[in-house]
């Protein structure tokens, strides 16, 4: 038996009921549900296109009637037993209007241009606000009035607490929280106009599909392809930044309104995070500490043009592969597999107005839930569908939860466990696959802290400026040894910030997915060493209920403290060893060209041939290659070494868009013109300071001049290596 968040839709703030959008709603009429529907002991049995087409206009006149009879009825014990039936009542038609409000939001972010769909959503938000509003009111009203006795004896401390201190919501705030929905719908318009930008190649209008498919055909150079994708950056930066500082103004516009000096405590508060800012303050330092290495090498050392990663899967295969391997990591999955399926509750094809990604989102009313996903065409759809099917199976145990950290281990937890039958789904590649998806998690944690940092940020400027939000992505990418100064890479980079959409729909949200992922490398910990232990750990998580927070889930689920600077450094230990990086990046990168003879024959050996001995056939000689530093392109090497740049692509197997990494070795033509340089080490210099300034990895840098820890170097000293 299934039990949902029971009479607690009033305690939420609409935050986080979807990240990217399907398709969208035509008015009709609600399905009506049965009572075991609504109570949360049975899951509605209908299609997503059936809930979709259910959409219907909310009319509050009868929830706003009732609250005021139960204010009337509250004031004698005698009606005790008809008013919590009403109170129960008004929490359903609550409910409704919230699942309303979710199908309405859905169908704008599907098509921008419904614009009746679009006046839908807003006419939801600002209803939803003041339905919550009023029914928080009365119930804080009566909460001592003895016709409430029975209301209350269902109540925690926590929401005697919640009701007692509540104040009712001022036209300031309302309007506050308007206007910020205007913007959210705003941003949807013009995130497709982003996404349409386009540039002039030789009198040719393109946009970004087009600039590949140049590239591709070799009908462009490797510098007007890294040109237009700047001008085409520099577009959606404009573009999407502008509406994002309305968006910060307004958001600590409300927080202030609501007494808060800082927006980010605020929203830690709505979203009910049992950690601190200053809590993440540290584990983001231990991030960058433990986890820029082995970032570093898994990066460099990932085949990303690996076949395996370029796979196909239509709709039926997704869905057969799920629905046989999601029951064998646990039998537990069954139900919920069996209810996606069988009642069609997944959009998964693809729609030109379809936003790119994908979310699982719940129907309170329906006691349902629903997966979307806009497909790449590649490997990732399916692996995007396991992580998909963990909120999905969560939703479906116990309904939607508060904690936003929570709900991402269960999808993140999902797809560690889910990596058990990738030998039989993806045969002799399965280690490409494995690495490639902890490559992503690893990556959740940088991306995680790194964008939380930045919005952190962004939400304490009284002046913000694009230039200003722009440098300071920059800064971070340093800082988090994404991109080193001075590059183009850095420069790109630093604009497309806007392209992260939870900055604009769901703002401080995205340090959840670092926490969450600490959670499922925890749950990946215990995997290596008891597959079984593990799946506890994790359907655990799955059923926590759903008012308890992050930390206190994990302790539970037996994981401990996941966020500790000894369970990160621990994280990046193991992933060093577990794939052996340092040695595989040695190998790759500087490969063993043996050793010289130095010394003198062993007394009482020739020193000359024997007669008659042939003379061995001598090595061939080890190829020219250099390092990509930060900022390189294939033509500016070409350029550095006095070759053309289309031969070093294909001595490399490099096709277009032509991408290269800092830090990846390339081999050169026979022709190509090396050329020594000489630096003489600087008093305050280190490793690092000069690595920087060269645009290459400190790493590259002390194995091309043959260092080795602790990486000494002298004011004075002359290091020389080829470049």
């Amino acid at each position: 038996m299934q039990t949902k968040r029971k009479g607690k839709l009033w305690a939420f703030l609409v935050l986080l009921c979807m990240l990217f959008q399907l398709a969208p709603a035509s008015a009709g009429m609600a399905a009506e549900v049965s009572e075991e529907v609504i109570n949360g002991e049975e899951h509605a049995e209908f299609s997503l296109s059936e809930i979709f087409e259910s959409y219907e206009h909310t009319d509050p006149a009868e929830f706003y009637e009732g609250l005021a009879q139960l204010a009337e009825l509250a004031a004698d014990e005698e009606n005790a037993e008809a008013a919590k039936e009403l109170y129960d009542k008004l929490d359903t038609i609550y409910g409704k209007a919230y699942t309303m409000r979710v199908i309405a939001s859905i169908a704008t972010r599907v098509d921008a241009t419904d614009m009746k769909m679009a006046e839908e959503d807003a006419y939801n938000t600002s209803l939803l606000n003041l339905m919550r509003d009023r029914f928080c009111t009365t119930v804080k009203d009566i909460l001592d009035l003895p016709g409430s006795r029975d209301i209350v004896a269902d109540f925690t401390d926590e929401d005697r607490e919640f009701f007692s201190s509540y104040e009712e919501m001022t036209e300031e705030q309302l309007d506050a929280v308007n206007r910020e929905q205007a913007l959210i719908q705003e941003y949807s318009i013009k995130q497709l106009e982003a996404a349409a930008a386009t540039v002039e190649i030789n009198g040719t209008v393109v946009g970004f599909a087009e600039l590949e498919a140049a590239a591709a055909a070799g009908m462009i150079d490797a510098d007007t392809y890294y040109a237009k994708h700047m001008e085409l950056a520099e577009k959606q930066n404009a573009l999407l930044g502008e509406v994002y500082l309305r968006l910060v103004k307004v958001r600590r516009e409300i927080a202030s309104l609501y007494g808060y000096d800082n927006y980010n405590n605020y929203m830690y508060e709505a979203y009910g995070r049992d950690y601190t800012p200053d809590e993440i303050q540290a584990f983001s330092e231990s991030v960058k500490t433990y986890l820029s290495a082995p970032y570093f090498y898994m990066q460099n050392l990932m085949d990303w043009n690996a076949p395996c990663l370029g796979l196909t899967y239509d709709e039926n295969t997704i869905l057969e592969t799920i629905s046989t391997y999601l029951p064998q990591t646990s039998v537990e999955l069954q139900d919920a597999v069996d209810h996606l399926i069988s009642n069609k509750l997944y959009d998964i094809g693809y729609s030109d107005v379809k936003m790119a990604g994908a979310f699982t989102t719940y129907f309170p009313y329906y006691n349902t839930e629903c997966i979307v996903m806009q497909p790449n065409f590649n490997t990732y759809d399916l692996l995007t569908m396991v992580h998909e099917f963990g909120h999905f199976n969560a939703n479906y145990q116990k309904g939607s939860t508060s904690s936003l950290d929570v709900a991402e281990v269960q999808s993140q937890g999902l797809e560690f466990l889910f990596m058990e039958h990738y030998e039989d789904i993806f045969g002799d590649s399965a280690p490409v696959i494995e690495e490639y998806v902890t490559l992503q998690q690893v990556y959740s944690f940088i991306s995680g802290c790194m964008n939380n940092e930045l919005e952190t940020w962004a939400y304490t400027q009284e002046d913000l400026t694009l230039d200003a939000l722009n440098a300071k992505n920059a800064e971070l990418l340093q800082a988090y040894e994404q991109m080193q100064a001075g590059s183009w890479t850095l420069d790109y980079y630093s604009k497309l910030w806007v392209q992260t959409h939870h900055f604009f729909l769901s703002p401080c949200y995205y340090i959840s997915y670092a926490t969450s992922v600490a959670g499922a490398f925890a749950i990946r910990e215990v995997a290596l060493e008891n597959p079984i232990a593990a799946v506890n750990s994790y359907l655990a998580v799955a059923t926590a209920e759903t008012d308890q927070g992050f930390s206190e889930v994990m302790e539970d689920a037996g994981l401990g403290d996941v966020l500790s600077p000894e369970q990160i450094q621990a994280v990046g230990e193991g992933l060093m060893e577990y794939f052996n990086l340092e040695q595989r990046f040695k190998e790759k990168f500087f490969p063993d060209q043996g050793e010289p003879q130095t010394g003198e024959p062993d007394e009482g050996e020739p020193d000359t041939e024997e007669p008659g001995q042939e003379e061995p056939t001598p090595a061939p000689a080890a190829p020219n290659t250099c390092h990509v530093r930060s900022g390189d392109t294939l033509a500016k090497i070409g350029k550095r070494f006095q070759v053309d740049w289309k031969e070093i692509a294909k001595l490399n197997g490099i096709k277009a868009p032509y991408k290269i990494y800092a830090g990846q070795e390339l081999i050169l033509p026979e022709n190509a013109v090396l050329t020594a340089e000489k630096i003489i080490v600087q008093k305050g210099d280190t490793l690092g300071k000069i690595a920087a300034a060269l645009g290459l990895n400190w790493m590259v840098l002390a194995e091309q001049l043959g260092l080795e820890a602790p990486y000494t170097i002298y004011a004075g000293e002359e290091l020389e290596f080829i470049y």
